[in-house]
This record gives C-alpha cells, structure tokens and sequence, in this order.
C-alpha cells in the first residue's frame, strides 16, 4: 500500500540444493532505507568453504569506507588505506554499521545491522570459520562489502543450522562539520526501536 512495499523470495540455492534461502525486501514511503532479511537453512547436511551474507555490490561510485566498531570508535578510510589496518585488525561481523562514501560530491550508501542470528533449531550455535566483514576490490574500480560466516577453509554444517540477519540500507550524505551524523541517527532509532507495552486493568 501507501506505507510499505514488501518483496519475498524463498527457493533452495543454486548448485546448493542443502540451502534453503529466504529473503525479503521492505520499502517504506519517504524513508532514505530499505530493510532486508535473508535466512540460510541447511535442511541437509553440507560441506561448505565459503558462506557469506550481508554483501552489497558497488561500481566506482565511492572513495572512502567508515565503519563503527563494536566498542564504537569509528573508522574511516579511503580504499587505497584500507589494506594495513584491515591486515591488523579485521572489520567484525557484527559491526553496528558500515558505509561507503564520496569525499568530494558526499553521497553514500551504508548498512545497518539490526539483527545477526547463527544459532540452530536447538539455539547452539551455527558453524562458522573466521568470520569477519570483508572490503573486496571490484571490477572496473568498483568495491564491495560482504560479511564472511564462513571464510576460505572446509566446514561441515550439519542440517538444522540457520545463519539469520536483517539490515537496513541507507543513502545519505556524508555532512561537513559532523560526517556521519545521518547514519549514526538512523542507527540509534532502528536498533533502538520504541517498544509500547499496554496493561490491562
């Protein structure tokens, strides 16, 4: 209708027939985000080297990545920097939110992160092998972002196990006097959510 928009997909993955993947997409009237929740479930048991969410795709559109680290300093970076300190110290997984931005025209595009579940249907936790937030080069200067469950060494994730996460995606500009101001706002109301609880008499 007039307030939401909502797209859903649901089918088992591509040459992984073990995964079911869920995947939904809301679009809110006069709201700068988009919310999305994706779901991998192993329904049968899987060897699996590489497992990833949380990936977004750009062309060379951006020169800088920011990100909050989950102590909350703030990182902030133009690409060609960003190898040594990511070598030292990898972006986390759960980071409360990542971007990419312009310096000189300010647009940027960024991701909240509301919600990272890796538990299975018995609420222990889901396989995962150094997981960590990845900045990737892209073709043609082009750069993306993806979230690594599962990096580059062969794991067993047996049936019943569930990686869940929903994000919001934000375009927004960078401001001069306090950079990441629109995004910092976003973060603190989406992950803080006003909750109503009526009593009765």
């Amino acid at each position: 209708g007039p307030y939401l928009v909502r797209t859903e997909r649901q089918d088992k993955a591509p040459a992984h027939p073990e995964i079911l993947l869920t995947a939904s997409y809301d679009f809110y009237a006069s709201k700068p985000y988009f919310i999305f929740y994706s779901e991998m479930e192993v329904i049968r048991d899987v060897w699996l080297s590489l497992l990833r969410n949380d990936e977004m795709t750009m062309d060379s559109l951006f020169t800088h990545v920011a990100f909050q680290r989950p102590d909350g300093e703030i990182v902030d970076l133009p690409f060609d920097k960003r190898y040594e300190i990511l070598k030292k110290k990898p972006l986390e997984n759960d980071a409360p939110w990542l971007c990419f931005y312009h310096s000189d025209s300010g647009h940027a595009f960024g991701s909240i992160r509301l919600k990272y579940d890796n538990t299975n249907r018995f609420g222990e936790s889901s396989p995962t092998w150094l997981p960590h937030t990845k900045i990737s080069d892209g073709a043609e200067g082009g750069k993306y972002w993806n979230r690594r469950l599962i990096h580059e060494h062969l794991i067993h994730v047996p049936e019943g196990n569930r990686y869940v996460e929903r994000n919001a995606y934000l375009v927004f500009r960078i401001e001069k006097n306090e950079k990441f101001k629109s995004i910092l706002l976003e973060a603190r109301l989406l992950q803080n959510p006003l909750w109503v609880n009526v009593i009765p008499y």
